[in-house]
């Protein structure tokens, strides 16, 4: 009789359930190279079709796109996975999560050692009305001695510890410096988990600077969170939430090489490559529903995560200002006819999907 069976019972196959499972894990790890590669052919011809510079990040946003589509879960986990195992932008972010993370250790460090110094002092204040209370004692030679001695030996104690306390304040005031001039200059907002605004302007600015003849079409999109949604936010802490969760949804509907930052006043700036005149009705749409699937709570309520956008082609001809205050345009004709969209164009003859558009509530 085999290890695995029970006396009472008898077999319970357990053998070959574990075979099946090994099985189809094999399985899947052999569909998932199949499916890199049906994947990777169809991102070749989409960048023959639709006329895109073979450069490795418009192939890499092309190919996140399509990976997207993959309905297999698992299929679609396996890839993600050996993409990011290589993928040297997150390491870059986790590097900035670990400086935030000791610039705070730094600070609650000397928080404590002001604490001790404050300790220091209430001790040296006890020890002095200690003695002025023995001074109005007749001979108190013995115990005034002591007490004085053991007064020196405290405040020498202290004036050490105080004198250490700050030297570590000055360098602390150096390395305060130096993080916040590295998170100045770092391009992520370890908040809301996205670029932050200085570096999201950079890459337009370094997207300008492109030769005409090697940019590839883009789509600049100031997005809003819809004044249904934030009407319904009575506290801080939901404001909070709420952002967070729209700056996620962004990250998660979003290529690697597409850019996200926030901008104030509930709106994000969105920056996508590689989507034509022709695709941005579709791309907006798309984005919409994705974001719309998202549920917050506010006040004992549930209700989807509305947004508003304004898309604009980014025009390298333009200057950054140009190029955002013409998504602003479209955001604010939007808004305007109660629309969850519109497309700026140069002749002010936005496009937009009635049927689509309209905000319906409940």
């Amino acid at each position: 009789m085999a290890e695995n069976n029970n006396d009472f019972f008898g077999s319970f196959g357990l053998e070959a359930d574990k075979l099946s499972t090994a099985n189809d894990l094999d399985d899947i790890s052999m569909l998932a190279k199949e499916r890199l590669k049906d994947i990777s052919t169809k991102t070749i011809q989409m960048l023959e079709d639709e006329n895109i510079l073979p450069f490795p990040e418009n192939f890499e946003t092309l190919f996140d796109r399509n990976l997207k589509q993959e309905e297999n879960n698992e299929i679609r986990s396996k890839i993600v996975y050996a993409l990011e195992s290589r993928n040297y932008t997150q390491r870059a972010i986790a590097l900035e999560k670990s400086i935030e993370k000791s610039f705070l250790g730094v600070k609650t460090m000397l928080e404590n050692i002001s604490v001790v110094c404050g300790n220091f002092e209430k001790i040296q204040k006890q020890v002095e009305t200690k003695l002025k209370e023995i001074n109005r004692i007749e001979n108190p030679l013995g115990i005034k001695t002591a007490t004085k001695i053991f007064f020196n030996d405290i405040n020498t104690a202290y004036q050490g510890i105080f004198h250490q306390a700050k030297e570590i304040i000055k360098l602390y005031d150096t390395a305060y410096k130096n993080l916040f001039d590295i998170k100045k200059h770092s391009m992520y907002d370890t908040t809301l988990g996205i670029l932050n605004k200085d570096f999201f302007l950079y890459q337009l600015a370094k997207e300008k600077e492109i030769d005409s003849s090697f940019a590839s079409e883009s789509v600049l999109c100031i997005l809003q969170i819809h004044e249904e949604v934030l009407k319904n936010i009575k506290d801080k802490q939901s404001l909070i939430s709420t952002i967070k969760l729209t700056a996620k949804s962004l990250v998660e509907n979003l290529g690697k090489n597409d850019s996200v930052c926030y901008f104030g006043k509930y709106e994000f700036g969105v920056f996508v490559r590689n989507v034509t005149e022709q695709q941005i009705e579709v791309f907006l749409k798309e984005l919409l529903n994705s974001v719309k699937n998202n549920k917050v709570f506010l006040n004992d309520m549930c209700m989807s995560l509305y947004v508003v956008i304004g898309a604009s082609r980014f025009d390298i001809a333009l200057s950054i200002e140009e190029n955002i205050e013409n998504a602003k345009i479209a955001l604010q004709e939007a808004k305007k006819e109660n629309k969850s969209f519109k497309i700026f164009q140069s002749n002010h003859d936005e496009i937009s999907n009635d049927d689509f558009g309209n905000f319906k509530i409940p």
